[in-house]
């Protein structure tokens, strides 16, 4: 029977098969379990023995290998004798004696189906159909992965929050992707199309070595590198809290102030330092220190210096001036001097810098300071006298200040009598002398000046002592004053001296009227004289012709009309019971103008032809006359005065009968003279 398969009970078969040259023979019990458990042919000759030709299969399923590696194929062999077995596509060949299970190792390098390509014994080759079942075989690649960005960016050293440069792999082989391990935070990848992108920011710093793994069913691959992102540079305060904010006075040290320098920072610099003050970098710490010289508010700005991004801190140093004073009010108000009790001239100062108020010390009873903004004011009356070396202290935080002046005080002046009580009060006759009057000059006064002493009688002062002496030259009450002379407040004394006259006269008319000049028969201006003293009357003599003296009620007037020319000095004299007085005068009484002809009688009355020179005609001009004038000449004829004389001359250019009058000038009456001139064609 031939591929029947059936259960069947066992049966026993003669199977012949041949080894070697020889052929055997024996008999195989078949059991035949199952139908189509074996598929074999087997040929029952009749009367004859059987055999078997062989076939194989294969048995095991797909397989997965690397490149490089073998896997087992697994194979059921049917046989009775030796056989080999060949698989195609270079999967190699297997040989066996007998049925049973065997297997064969290929390596393939690429993926690979395999078939039993040969089966032969030495009965002959089994048929196709006797051949059966594959082997699937893939083979996968190793992973690879190699760096195709530029060979810098592998390892590189970054600030924190600068982007990285761009790091890109390329995967091959049989990686189907990576895992990359220990990317600083903020650093991403991604894959497509097999490259590998490492990118980003950094946002935490470190050293981060990384490293990227392929993924893939074989061996692996993996690179690695290095991200060194630093850290930006920071700056702390690490001095007392306030010390970067802080107020001092000039030429103060400061309170030191210290930064501690982090990150990538490896120094750091300031700006906007007051002078004297420095900043200094040792160690990771900045520090500012020193003794500012100027004042003001200074915004210092302190700024790390490193590799990544700086960091700045900020503070204000305050440096306040020391206190200032200066003299506002005039240079002499701060060394004045004044008497007790007048208010001194106010002495002002600025008060500056830190100083907000003053004190004073030194100032007289009755003086005062007062600070009102910023300005301190020394005022007031003293009422004591002495030298006052005042000191102005300011106050404020700051290094005071001080300003002196002096003021001095100075007493009133004094005086008192030192002669006898009656001297001051004494009754004398003219012209004799008066008992002296003295006085004590004490205080400030350094002179003394009397008002009111009759002439002759005058004061004098030396050695503080003031002294009225001298003969009276005039009468009458005399309530005299003496007062001190000093640079304080005066002090007066007074008194009486009687002086009783002598018989007196006195012009009381206008000075000008005691020496007058005036035209005869002209009133003279009335001249008065006031007759005091003892005088009862009084006498005149030397007055002209038509002038008189007479005394009325103490008056004497000279008046009148003089009816005579010439210079009369004329003398009055008192009479009374006392010796006379006398005043004299001068009155001066000038003849009126006069003109008389000098030349011939007849030329006064000429007759000529036109255009012949007339005959001269002169006149004398006396008396007060200075001048003269001529009017009705004919045309051509002119009047003419010098040195007392008038003359008429010239040549008429014009006909007819010219009555012409010449007439004097002067201060007194004028006098004319008349005359013909009769021109003829």
């Amino acid at each position: 029977m031939k591929n029947q398969h059936r259960m069947i009970q066992t049966v026993e078969i003669l199977f012949i098969w041949k080894v070697g040259n020889k052929k055997r023979l024996g008999v195989i019990l078949l059991l035949v379990l199952m139908m189509q458990l074996l598929s074999v042919a087997v040929f029952a000759i009749p009367g004859k023995t059987l055999f078997f030709t062989p076939s194989a299969s294969i048995t095991s399923g797909p397989a997965t290998i690397c490149t490089g590696s073998s896997t087992d194929i697994s194979l059921n062999i049917v046989a009775t004798g030796a056989w080999t077995l060949t698989l195609d596509n270079s999967g190699g060949s297997v040989s066996g004696n007998g049925s049973g299970n065997f297997i064969i190792s290929v390596s393939p390098t690429v993926s690979t189906t395999y078939k039993i390509a040969s089966l032969s014994d030495e009965e002959g080759a089994a048929a196709a159909g006797d051949l059966s079942g594959e082997a699937v075989i893939t083979v996968n690649q190793h992973s690879t992965l190699n760096r195709t960005s530029l060979p810098v960016t592998t390892n590189q050293t970054i600030c924190i929050g600068s982007p990285i440069t761009l790091i890109s792999y390329f995967v091959g082989g049989g990686g189907t992707g990576v895992e990359i391990e220990d990317l600083p935070v903020g650093v991403n990848y991604t894959i497509n199309n097999g490259i590998v992108f490492i990118m980003g920011t950094p946002t935490l710093p470190g050293n981060y070595t990384y490293t990227v793994r392929t993924i893939g069913p074989c061996n692996q691959a993996q690179l690695t590198g290095n991200i060194n992102v630093r850290d930006n540079s920071s700056i702390d305060l690490s001095s007392a809290i306030g010390t970067e904010s802080q107020t001092l006075c000039i030429n103060t040290p400061i309170t030191n102030i210290t930064y501690a320098v982090g990150g990538t920072g490896n120094d750091a610099t300031v700006t906007g330092l007051p002078a004297g003050v420095s900043g200094n970098y040792s160690g990771g710490v900045f520090t500012i220190s020193g003794t500012p010289t100027e004042s003001g508010t200074f915004n210092y700005i302190v700024t790390t210096v490193g590799p990544c991004a700086e960091e700045t801190v900020s503070g204000t140093i305050t440096v306040q001036p020391n206190s200032s004073i200066s003299l506002t009010s005039a240079a002499a108000t701060e060394a004045q001097t004044l008497c007790i009790n007048t208010p001194i001239t106010s002495i002002t100062y600025a008060v500056g810098g830190t100083g907000n108020d003053a004190t004073v010390t030194g100032l007289p009873a009755g003086v005062s300071g007062n600070y009102s903004g910023g300005v301190y004011t020394i005022s007031g009356t003293p009422t004591e006298s002495g030298t006052f070396n005042y000191t102005v202290t300011t106050v404020g935080p700051c290094a005071e200040a001080t300003a002196n002046g002096t003021i001095t005080v100075q007493p009133n002046s004094t005086i008192n009598l030192t002669s006898a009580a009656a001297t001051e009060e004494q009754i004398l006759c003219i012209n004799t002398p008066i008992t002296n009057i003295s006085y004590a000059v004490g205080g400030t006064g350094n002179d003394a000046t009397v008002t009111g002493l009759p002439a002759g009688v005058s004061g004098n002062y030396s050695g503080g002592v003031f002294t009225i002496s001298g003969t009276p030259t005039e009468s009458g009450t005399f309530n005299y004053i003496v007062t001190t002379v000093g640079p304080c407040a005066e002090e007066t004394v007074s008194g009486t001296i009687t002086v009783q006259p002598n018989s007196s006269i006195s012009l009381t008319s206008a000075a000008v009227t005691e020496s007058q000049t005036l035209c005869i028969n002209t009133p003279i201006t009335n001249i008065t004289y006031a007759v005091g003293g003892t005088a009862t009357d009084a006498t005149v003599i030397g007055l002209p012709d038509g002038v008189t003296g007479t005394y009325i009620a103490g008056v004497f007037t000279i008046s009148g009309t003089p009816t005579e020319s010439g210079t009369f000095i004329y003398i009055v004299t008192t009479v009374g019971p006392c010796a006379e007085e006398t005043v004299s005068g001068t009155i001066t009484v000038q003849p009126n103008s006069s003109i008389s002809l000098t030349s011939a009688a007849a030329t006064e009355a000429q007759t000529l032809c036109i255009n012949t020179p007339i005959t001269n005609i002169t006149y004398a001009v006396g008396g007060t006359a200075t001048d003269a004038t001529v009017t009705g000449l004919p045309t051509g004829v002119l009047g003419n005065y010098s040195a007392g004389v008038f003359t008429i001359s010239g040549t008429p250019s014009v006909t007819g009968t010219f009555n012409y009058v010449v007439t004097t000038v002067g201060p007194c009456a004028e006098a004319m003279a008349n005359g013909t001139i009769t021109v003829q064609p």
